[in-house]
């Protein structure tokens, strides 16, 4: 019966890589508006959104497009709850979908943090023009790999507490 639910789960990442992959900028921005609404909120900035492009600060910067989405992540998010903890879940369908929303909103967060941290970083800091785009990446990287792990920890604490679980 896991086995089908896990499918269920592949499936949905599959929808959404293939949405990223091959549909207009327009549907992507389920994500990358709350993400560009948490980076104006904290930096106190306004972006401009330009269709099929994304949207740009250029005092900052700093451009958020598909590029920079965070689709990749929500996806990893989404299948390592989905795999590390649904065959210990009874009602695996409502937890499937509380662990895609919950993937979704850990997306969000850690995305804005990505691009808040890049961007004070690489405003504050003085970096030689070839240097941006491998610490930009680099800040990414050791952000999004901080926020799985904690995301992992989160739901290993929550869902041992909570009666989801079963023995």
């Amino acid at each position: 019966m896991n086995v089908l639910f896990y499918l269920l789960a592949v499936g949905m990442a599959i929808g959404i890589k293939m949405i990223y992959q091959y549909g207009d900028f327009q549907y992507l921005l389920y994500i990358l508006k709350p993400v560009t609404k948490l980076v104006e909120l904290f930096l106190g900035v306004s972006f401009q959104y330009y269709e099929g492009v994304g949207f740009i600060n250029e005092p900052l910067k700093i451009h958020i497009s598909r590029g920079c989405s965070g689709v990749n992540f929500f996806i990893m998010v989404f299948l390592m709850i989905s795999f590390s903890f649904l065959s210990k879940i009874q009602n695996k369908l409502p937890a499937l979908l509380i662990f895609f929303m919950s993937s979704y909103c850990i997306t969000i967060i850690s995305n804005a943090s990505r691009i808040i941290g890049t961007a004070l970083m690489i405003n504050t800091l003085t970096f030689p023009m070839r240097y941006e785009r491998l610490m930009h990446q680099s800040i990414g990287v050791i952000f999004y790999f901080v926020n799985l792990m904690v995301a992992y920890y989160l739901f290993s604490k929550i869902l041992r507490k909570g009666e989801m679980i079963h023995e």
